[in-house]
């Protein structure tokens, strides 16, 4: 697990703890749904709430297997997570918004052509932005039959992309004008 995961974990424990005024291992069904409602009065999103109901309810099972606690308390039957949409409306562009997107950078310099090789390598390999901005000039190799790009991905583990070549020519058409 990474250390952004366990940094997230941590944060999530340690706000149901401060939530509850007393130990963990004290909490009951009641206070967990306690602590999922003032979540939603809070205004977190449903996605946030599951995700921290989770992380509890993890918690909650490793406790149980070691004998700390009986039952888990935040047992998904006892307390069920908010109801989450199942359309991510917002979440992807149509391939039209995508070459509006890509006509807006002025190409003919240097923040332009920056601008433009970002938001094509976005589209078109679908990475994260924390991908994109861990690259370096040295991400970029050629095999022998074609450009490629190796990526730290999410983890932190490693992999290679294959370039297509509109995406090779703006990296080019960038490195060329900086």
């Amino acid at each position: 697990v990474s250390a952004t995961t366990r940094d997230s974990y941590r944060r999530t424990v340690r706000e149901f703890q401060r939530s509850l005024g007393r130990s963990i291992v004290d909490a009951g069904p009641d206070d967990v749904r306690r602590w999922r409602d003032e979540l939603a009065r809070r205004g977190q999103r449903p996605a946030t709430i599951a995700r921290k109901l989770s992380t509890v309810r993890s918690l909650y099972a490793y406790l149980e297997a070691g004998g700390y606690v009986v039952r888990n308390p935040a047992s998904a039957k006892l307390v069920p997570p908010p109801e989450l949409r199942s359309e991510k409306a917002g979440r992807a562009l149509t391939p039209k918004d995508v070459r509006h997107l890509l006509c807006g950078p002025d190409r003919a310099t240097a923040d332009g052509a920056r601008d433009y090789a970002i938001l094509l390598t976005l589209a078109r390999l679908g990475m994260r932005v924390s991908e994109l901005c861990a690259l370096r000039a040295s991400s970029l190799w050629r095999s022998p039959k074609r450009w490629a790009l190796t990526v730290k991905v999410k983890g932190g583990e490693e992999r290679q992309l294959p370039l297509p070549d509109d995406v090779r020519e703006a990296i080019s058409a960038y490195l060329g004008l900086d």
